[in-house]
């Protein structure tokens, strides 16, 4: 796979794409591959933090 081509599936995994529909959206690639560069995104991605905001109305 070139370079390219995992930059533009690591984007659909950054907007929320599943992987049965990244296999439908990218069937020239193969499953291996794109196993591969899905479950590398998810265990990159950090954590999102829980922000407490608190606000005075007075």
């Amino acid at each position: 796979m070139k370079e390219q081509d995992v930059r533009a599936v690591e984007a659909m995994c950054s907007c929320g794409m599943d992987f049965d529909t990244l296999c439908v959206c990218f069937p020239s690639f193969t499953t291996a591959d794109l196993k591969k560069i899905y479950d590398n995104y998810k265990g990159v991605t950090p954590p999102v933090k829980q922000v407490a905001v608190s606000v005075n109305c007075s």
